[in-house]
């Protein structure tokens, strides 16, 4: 048999989690952090590359994970992906010697207000501040996994892809012949365009809308109203965007004011 240290199975068990990703719809960094943090790999859909650099990564110094996070956010918030799901995976052995837990959770839910959910995985036999670990999760609503032994955390990475799931968007572009009245299904509105976020499934949403022409009327734009979806079976996914056919009404007399 073969003894492998702990930093070897994590860096297996990442590149297990990297081969599971579908690089035509999903995108992966990776950053190594002691007091420090470094930019191993920036978002790529280059899975081999990614593995690569992951060879590169060894054990040394202390740890402060909240200067990671910080370097994480940056990377997904200067990317052009803002409609896809923001995961963070943290690997740990739970001992923060640099941050203070209190400031930490405070900037785990600052980042989940802005739609990052973290995922922590403490990798030891006894975890110093599990509940550090957990509390970031929760304010995330992300999820916390233990893992005392090698063949558990090889196990966890291969679960969470199943975590993270990628949501839908449908969006609906008004044409100048209508005006809108309301909606229903948690929308978001800009002028005529009118976006709702699906994360479960069934999901169903209305538009109202008013006419203000007479006789045949069209009621969304041009190319504005389309689904953009993503299938996930396992750990395959196909996205694609789907576009609304042209709708139109016949209109007698206009609605008075």
């Amino acid at each position: 048999f073969v003894l492998m240290p702990k930093i070897g199975v994590a860096k297996m068990a990442a590149k297990a989690f990297v081969d599971a990703l579908n690089a035509t719809s999903d995108r992966v960094a990776v950053i190594a952090f002691n007091e420090s943090s470094e930019v191993v790999s920036d978002l790529t859909n280059n899975t081999e590359y990614v593995k690569s650099k992951i060879d590169e990564i060894y054990a040394d110094g202390f740890t402060n994970l909240s200067n990671a996070l910080d370097l994480a956010f940056n990377i997904l918030n200067n990317s052009e992906r803002k409609y896809s799901e923001w995961a963070i995976i943290v690997l740990t052995d739970g001992w923060d010697t640099e941050s203070i837990d209190q400031q930490l959770i405070e900037k785990a839910e600052s980042l989940g207000e802005k739609g990052v959910k973290i995922f922590t995985i403490g990798y030891a036999l006894t975890i110093p501040q599990e509940d550090v670990l957990k509390e970031i999760v929760r304010v995330t609503n992300g999820s916390y996994y233990y893992a005392p032994s090698d063949e558990i955390l090889e196990e966890i990475y291969q679960s969470l892809k199943e975590d993270i799931k990628v949501n839908s968007t449908v969006t609906f572009k008004l044409s100048d012949s209508v005006e809108f009245v309301d909606a229903t299904g948690g929308y978001q509105r800009e002028n005529k365009t009118i976006t709702w976020y699906i994360e479960d499934l069934p999901w169903q949403a209305s538009i109202t809308v008013k006419p203000i022409k007479v006789g045949r009327v069209k009621i969304n734009a041009d190319n504005g109203s389309y689904l953009a979806y993503t299938v996930k079976i396992g750990h395959t996914s196909v996205e694609g965007i789907k576009y609304f056919n042209d709708t139109y009404v016949f209109v007698d007399v206009c609605p008075v004011v």
